[in-house]
């Protein structure tokens, strides 16, 4: 399968669909941003390509139990 994408596009910025059976772009699973005033500054989080494939990516380990983060053993 050959998948044609733009000049500026890289591997990074598509993912493999099995449902649909070929590649997405993140951005096509980005929620629009709703601005909730009661929120303080700090409680703010606007979705961006980079929050939802990194919270993908975090899901997909943590629901196969695989070790998030690590730190080395002291011997």
């Amino acid at each position: 399968m050959c998948v044609c994408v733009g000049v500026e596009a890289t591997v990074f910025e598509y993912f493999w669909d099995s449902d649909r059976e070929g590649w997405v772009p993140w951005v096509q699973l980005v929620p629009e941003y709703v601005h909730r005033p009661e929120l303080q500054f700090n409680q703010i989080l606007v979705p961006t390509v980079d929050t939802v494939r990194t919270t993908w990516i975090l899901d997909l380990l943590v629901n196969r139990q695989c070790p998030v983060c690590s730190s080395p053993t002291l011997a």
